[in-house]
C-alpha cells in the first residue's frame, strides 16, 4: 500500500477535544509524529506507542522556518516509505502551524493521499468562554503581523490579536527570550492611536486543564502594561461603536420583500 499522511490536532485540553475521527487515524498509524508538550506525548503514547516527538527539531536561535522544513522532511521520508503516517499538533493543525500545513502540500505534489482533520482551535475556545459571536465579523491578527503592516482596524468590529506574548519574537526559536518588552510597547502605542486609552479590552489564555478556569483579565487599554502576559496570551479588542446602517441600501433591500 502506498504511504499516506493524516495531520491532525489535539486541540488545547488534554484527552478532551481531540476530535474521534481523529482519534481513528491516530490508532491505525504506522508511524506518528508529535509536536506537543510532555504531559500530551504520554498520553498520545499510550494510544500508538510508534510515536517519536518533533519538539527536538528546535534549537535555541534557530530559525523557526528551518525548524519545520526539518519536521516537514521527518514526516515525508516516513510517506514515502510507504507508510500511514499522522502527524499530530496541539490547537487546531492548520493554524498558525506551517509545518502541518507544508507537509500536506508536499505530500499531495508527490502524489500521496493527505488530508488535514480540524481540531480545537484557541479560537473556539475563546468564543465559548468570553461568549463572543463572531458572526457579525471579527478581525483575526498575528501580534508581530500587525505590528509590521498598514492595516486600518475597523473599530465598528472586534478583534483577536494572536501571540501577544511574543510579538517581535517570532522568527527566532528561544527559550529564554519568549517576550520583548520594547515590541509589546510599540504594539499598545499603535493601538492607542486607534483607540481611546480608556477603552477596555481583555487579555485572554485558555486552560489546557478542565479543572482550570481560563484567565480572563479585563483591563484599560493604557494599563495593559501592568497586566501579566504570557506566551500564550490572546488579546480580544470589543468594538469602539456600532457599525453606520447603509440606510440606501436599507431602503433598496425593503423593497424587495
Amino acid at each position: 500500500m502506498p504511504g499516506s499522511l493524516t495531520v491532525i490536532g489535539t486541540g488545547y485540553r488534554i484527552g478532551g477535544h481531540i476530535t474521534s475521527e481523529s482519534l481513528a487515524h491516530l490508532r491505525i498509524a504506522e508511524k506518528v509524529f508529535a509536536n506537543v508538550d510532555s504531559v500530551t506525548h504520554e498520553w498520545l503514547s499510550q494510544i500508538n506507542p510508534a510515536i517519536e516527538t518533533l519538539s527536538d527539531c528546535y534549537a535555541e536561535g534557530k530559525e523557526r522556518r528551518k525548524t519545520y522544513r526539518q519536521m516537514v522532511n521527518r514526516i515525508l521520508a516516513q510517506v514515502r516509505a510507504n507508510r500511514r503516517v499522522c502527524a499530530v499538533f496541539y490547537g487546531h493543525p492548520g493554524v498558525a502551524c506551517d509545518a502541518g500545513h507544508e507537509a500536506v502540500r508536499q505530500a499531495r505534489r508527490e502524489g500521496f493521499v493527505a488530508r488535514m482533520l480540524p481540531g480545537v482551535s484557541a479560537e473556539d475556545c475563546l468564543i465559548a468562554e468570553l461568549g463572543i459571536d463572531p458572526t457579525h465579523g471579527c478581525q483575526h491578527l498575528e501580534a508581530t503581523d500587525f505590528l509590521l503592516s498598514r492595516y486600518s482596524l475597523d473599530v465598528t468590529r472586534p478583534v483577536i490579536l494572536w501571540q501577544i506574548g511574543v510579538v517581535g519574537e517570532d522568527r527566532f526559536y528561544s527559550k529564554t527570550r519568549l517576550w520583548n518588552p520594547g515590541a509589546f510597547d510599540l504594539l499598545v502605542g499603535k493601538l492607542l492611536r486607534t483607540y481611546p486609552a480608556t477603552h477596555r479590552v481583555t487579555v485572554y489564555e485558555t486552560s489546557a486543564f478542565p479543572v482550570c478556569d481560563p484567565i480572563v483579565c479585563k483591563v484599560r487599554l493604557a494599563r495593559i502594561a501592568g497586566v501579566r502576559i504570557t506566551n500564550s496570551s490572546t488579546l480580544f479588542i470589543p468594538p469602539l461603536r456600532k457599525a453606520e446602517i447603509d440606510t440606501r441600501m436599507l431602503t433598496r433591500l425593503n423593497s424587495l420583500l
